[in-house]
């Protein structure tokens, strides 16, 4: 009977690992593994704005201000952008609640290479409070 529950136990545990080894979530500081996916959290003492820059051209490739109480979620896929050339990589991103963990990132934008971008994260002038249901 103990084998029994032992390899119930060991089977379970291996499904949760593989689960939570598949799913990346989504919070401030990253996934704490390699998976080239950003979490940036806007709160209404620090409201930010995140810019992609090519640091080729100094262009400015994609900009988002992240509104108060929200969330973007950017991901990096290499080799999947429109251009091989120019903008090589994909970046997909989803804007949410800040209290989202997981979750399909519906937008995307070409942008280049790991060695030619810069993502800068700004602080915008506080404090910034999100707009009420009356605004």
């Amino acid at each position: 009977m103990r084998h029994r529950q032992g390899l119930r136990f060991g089977v379970l545990a291996a499904i949760g690992l593989a689960i939570a080894g598949c799913a990346s979530p989504y919070m401030s500081g990253g996934s704490y593994k390699s998976a080239d996916t950003f979490t940036y959290v806007s709160t209404p003492y620090a409201p930010k704005t995140i810019t992609v820059l090519d640091t080729r051209t100094g262009d400015e490739i994609w900009s988002v201000d992240i509104p108060v109480g929200s969330q973007l979620t950017m991901q990096f896929v290499p080799g999947k952008g429109e251009d091989t050339v120019y903008l090589q990589d994909l970046m997909r991103y989803h804007i949410s609640d800040e209290h989202r963990h997981f979750g399909p990132l519906a937008s995307s934008v070409s942008v280049p290479d790991q060695h030619s971008r810069r993502v800068v994260m700004t602080l915008r002038p506080v404090p910034e409070f999100a707009p009420t249901a009356e605004e």
